[in-house]
This record gives structure tokens, C-alpha cells and sequence, in this order.
């Protein structure tokens, strides 16, 4: 029983720390995605801006 106990609290500090991780990482790829996102839209302003024809009155 005593051997129970242990394993069990080992497994679940396993997975606490395996939670920490994931946890981690998902912060870190929401951080990237964000940037991604922030810079996808900086470039998409810029390529419009090139890309608007000037109009030209006589």
C-alpha cells in the first residue's frame, strides 16, 4: 500500500511538471503567434501602400 501511495505521488508530480511544460510552451507559441500576426499586417500595410496606383489629373 505504502509502495501505492509513493508511485502515486511521484506520477502525479510527473504530470504536474509535464503540465508546467505544456503550459510553457503554449505561452511561448501564442507569444509567436502574435508577432507573426503583427508583422503579417505591417507587411500587408506596406504592400498596399506600394501597390496603390497614383491618380493622375490633367
Amino acid at each position: 500500500m505504502k509502495d501505492q501511495i509513493i508511485n502515486s505521488t511521484f506520477e502525479q508530480q510527473r504530470l504536474e511538471e509535464s503540465l508546467a511544460t505544456i503550459k510553457n510552451q503554449y505561452t511561448q507559441s501564442k507569444a509567436n503567434l502574435e508577432l507573426s500576426r503583427k508583422k503579417y499586417a505591417e507587411a500587408m500595410e506596406l504592400l498596399a501602400a506600394s501597390s496603390t496606383p497614383d491618380i493622375i489629373q490633367d
